[in-house]
């Protein structure tokens, strides 16, 4: 199917997979490809596992696709990408995630997810907001001179809490390798429409996360598991989306709702089949 679907490795995390299972079962289900997940681009993404998934890759034809650089609160305490105390590890942190997959994978995109820059009623967000653009414009140039995209990931909660937010993030950064990581579990749980999501933020869509949730928490339940993705898939056909697509449904995994294996076979089938509807004729 076009556009790739990935299965992203932190989906078999809670069940300490090691990742010759990964690949394995990623290979046996169909996917295109896998996402790396790093928060620390020294441990994930070491000489010794690169050489660990580059072997995995050319037994299984099942390339790296993408990597995503996560900074959860947990992580991160006292912020990230917008405190200028913390920033410059941050960035240090980003820009070495994308030279490592970019080196060892060819990979084109580096995700990015500022989760440590919460939005609450203690934020000052006059003084943050400054400091996130202008990490964001570093990480951009870094990953633009090794040839790679950078899409940023936005989340209810945090900083950049939205479409909108991401898109201003990009529009003050102004660097053309900058666009946003649509994941549809998080849009979900903000309440937006995802067909009109993918409208909005057009030609900056450079990712996709798929998962699902009821309302507003955060369920990362397989796509397909409480809504049709048709329209969505149809809304990626009318803007010409061909990049790649990864499944996140670590938290349903992590919660004992399904098992990795049971959760990337559900969004796998559910994803070939909404993208088969939404190109069926009319």
């Amino acid at each position: 199917m076009t556009p790739a679907l990935l299965n992203a490795d932190w989906n078999y995390w809670p069940e300490e997979r090691s990742p010759e299972s990964i690949w394995e079962s990623s290979a046996q289900l169909g996917f295109d490809g896998i996402e790396l997940g790093v928060y620390d681009p020294e441990a994930q993404l070491s000489d010794e596992r690169l050489a660990r998934y580059e072997t995995l890759s050319r037994e299984h034809h099942l390339p790296v696709g993408t990597v995503l650089y996560s900074m959860p609160p947990w992580l991160w305490p006292s912020g990230g990408l917008a405190s200028a105390g913390h920033a410059p590890r941050a960035i240090a942190e980003a820009i070495d995630t994308a030279r490592r997959a970019g080196e060892a994978f060819g990979c084109g995109v580096l995700g990015v997810w500022p989760g440590a820059d919460v939005l609450d009623r203690s934020t000052d967000v006059a003084a943050a907001w400054p400091v996130m653009v202008s990490s964001f414009r570093e990480i951009a140039l870094g990953a633009g001179q090794l040839g790679m995209d950078v899409a940023v990931e936005y989340k209810p909660n945090d900083l950049l809490g939205n479409a909108d937010a991401a898109l201003r993030l990009c529009d003050a950064v102004d660097r053309p390798n900058l666009g946003v990581l649509l994941d549809t579990g998080h849009a979900l749980w903000r309440g937006e429409d995802l067909p009109i999501a993918v409208h909005v933020i057009g030609d900056r869509l450079r990712h996709v996360h798929l998962g699902d949730t009821p309302g507003p928490l955060e369920a990362d339940l397989p796509p397909g598991w409480h809504h049709d993705f048709t329209a969505f898939m149809a809304a990626l056909d009318d803007i010409g989306y061909d990049r790649a697509m990864s499944l996140d449904m670590y938290g349903s995994v992590d919660g004992g709702v399904l098992g990795s294996d049971e959760a990337s076979r559900y969004g796998y089938e559910t994803m070939v089949s909404a993208a088969s509807r939404a190109r069926a004729p009319r």
